[in-house]
């Protein structure tokens, strides 16, 4: 249903961009049910943690230390990290944009910075703080995400037919089948 509503607010925006509106009455417009987001435990988080590899984990730990949005960090590059302010600049660049559209700087605590300082110099040749496996911009941290979680037993079990047709659940297997990397080429 979401997905639903995304695609007709899409539609609706390109239309009114270009001067057609209120085609659908308000009232007649896809609904969907916002479900709260479950927040995972610190007891859940150390699990994650310990099932994730050092790129992985420096990356979520960035997530939770910054709170940028997945855009932001998969566009981040080591030019907008200031090691010496201890921050790091979210800025609109490579075609896209912040969610506001507003640069902003965000405050980085002193355990992130040593550890985005060790993966520059182990890492820096890439223009990207988190490339891919060929240096590029890493597009899959969801995917990533997901698939330390199903390895550290944090899946809830009750999702199924997904992935492969139709023929996976989220207790035994995981839709992706080969987990994305960080890193340049070796």
């Amino acid at each position: 249903a979401r997905t639903v509503f995304n695609q007709f607010e899409a539609a609706n925006s390109f239309l009114r961009a270009n001067g057609i509106k209120d085609i659908v009455p308000k009232h007649e417009w896809p609904r969907f049910d916002q479900k709260p987001v479950k927040r995972y435990t610190q007891e859940q988080l150390t699990r994650l943690f310990a099932e994730a590899d050092e790129d992985e984990r420096l990356v979520f730990q960035f997530f939770l230390g910054s709170g940028a949005r997945e855009g932001e960090v998969s566009r981040l590059t080591w030019a907008n990290v200031d090691f010496r302010g201890k921050k790091v600049d979210f800025i609109s660049q490579e075609g896209a944009s912040t969610k506001t559209r507003k640069s902003r700087s965000v405050p980085l605590p002193d355990h992130l910075i040593a550890s985005l300082r060790a993966a520059e110099r182990s890492n820096g040749h890439s223009r990207y703080v988190f490339p891919n496996g060929e240096g590029g911009m890493q597009g899959h941290f969801l995917r990533i995400l997901k698939m330390v979680a199903f390895h550290a037993g944090l899946n809830c079990g009750r999702c199924e037919k997904v992935g492969d047709g139709g023929k996976q659940n989220c207790r035994d297997s995981f839709i992706a089948s080969a987990r994305p990397r960080f890193g340049s080429p070796s």
